[in-house]
């Protein structure tokens, strides 16, 4: 089967969003496909140091925007920009990526008549406005199946900076966006569920998951003193103060290591708590923060308080799951993080700071195996199913 597959960042671009596509890309390729990955290295300022074998995976770059580089938060120069881009959110949609929707179209266009017309289309959000590349193409080859792939939630999230007035304009057109989308594919539960309230949409639930090629454990022995976090604090919407509370209650003299978090935020937890030892580092290669997650004592993951939440699995949670180290997820206890954490007994799962105390200062027994439900392969394997139910 010929695959195209739109994704807006890919390895080596060093960056969560990255993960998935790569992941799977590989699986399709070693299943026997025929890959073509279309995306876009020079409008991200992120650090390009994914090492992730890309072979046999045809890679076709559709070229920078000038006002996506821009706008780019990773830009060295994003905030003389940064009020412009809140100004042009209400222009910009349904995000800026928007600007670069004749590119990815042109170089899909180009393969097609070339005779490389694909039999499946998979366009990869965030950014939403690839979405809008792959409906484009969907409607001029009504015969090409498209799976609109979502890690986010569009219209309903609470993350996306849209104005109030705009979010009734933002379900409309989302609807219609995803009115001709063969499949449309969520990583979580929640995901489904809110989404089905208001699409008439197939709508399935293919979660994330971890490579076991990458899950060897080599540093299993290699154990530091420390309670590691990698990655971004959304601004402080990830909630770390229930862990700092818990380390309080034991009077903790243990180290709490932020990699690639925002400074301002880490810093005002410095200052919140000064009697703890908070240490804050740069953001590092993704194979360095493997081997730093694997050297954790405990492993830190957080999520938001708001009700939407309960349904959120990033892809940090499967990095944490390949190292086999103790999880604390800062989390709601009903929410899907929780029960995946609870079921395979790989940490604890709350807000509670005196339960989180309990935890630290009590005997951790946790699964060294690897899930096989947390695997990629696992997933795409039921995807695959998906795509065999539409021949």
């Amino acid at each position: 089967m010929r695959i195209f597959i739109i994704a807006a960042f890919f390895p080596p671009i060093n960056m969560i969003g990255a993960v998935r596509p790569y992941q799977l890309a590989k699986f399709l390729v070693n299943q026997g496909h025929e890959v073509t990955v279309f995306t876009s290295y020079k409008d991200n300022h992120v650090s390009k140091d994914y090492n992730a074998d890309i072979s046999n995976i045809n890679i076709i770059d559709v070229g920078p925007h000038s006002i996506i580089s821009a706008l780019d938060f990773e830009n060295p120069n994003f905030k003389k920009f940064n009020i412009i881009k809140k100004i042009m959110v209400y222009f910009m949609y349904p995000d800026h990526y928007f600007f670069s929707k004749k590119k990815y179209i042109k170089e899909i266009e180009k393969n097609i008549v070339a005779g490389h017309k694909p039999d499946l289309i998979l366009s990869m959000a965030l950014p939403f406005s690839l979405h809008c590349v792959a409906r484009d193409i969907k409607n001029k080859y009504p015969d090409i199946k498209w799976f609109a792939d979502n890690r986010d939630l569009w219209a309903t999230t609470t993350y996306r900076k849209m104005p109030m007035f705009m979010r009734g304009i933002d379900k409309w057109f989302e609807k219609k966006i995803f009115n001709n989308a063969d499949n449309i594919l969520v990583v979580t539960n929640h995901m489904k569920k809110v989404m089905e309230e208001y699409l008439n949409a197939n709508i399935n639930v293919i979660r994330n998951g971890l490579l076991l090629e990458n899950s060897e454990n080599e540093n299993q022995g290699i154990v530091s003193s420390g309670l590691i976090y990698t990655g971004g604090l959304y601004a402080g919407l990830r909630d770390i103060n229930p862990l700092f509370e818990a380390l309080n209650i034991l009077k903790s003299d243990k180290k709490i290591e932020f990699y690639g978090s925002e400074k301002n935020v880490v810093q005002a937890y410095k200052e919140k708590y000064p009697n703890l030892n908070i240490l804050n580092f740069e953001k590092k290669p993704r194979h360095q923060i493997l081997e730093i997650q694997k050297s954790a004592e405990y492993l830190i993951i957080a999520l938001g308080t708001n009700a939407f939440e309960k349904g959120v699995l990033t892809g940090k949670f499967y990095e944490y799951v390949a190292a086999r180290k103790p999880i604390i997820a800062l989390c709601d206890e009903d929410g899907e993080l929780a029960f995946l954490i609870n079921k395979y007994k790989l940490g604890v799962a709350t807000r509670d700071s005196e339960k989180i105390a309990r935890y630290i200062s009590g005997n951790k027994e946790i699964s060294t195996s690897i899930p096989v439900e947390l695997t990629s392969d696992f997933q795409f394997e039921r995807l695959m199913s998906l795509i065999k139910e539409l021949k």
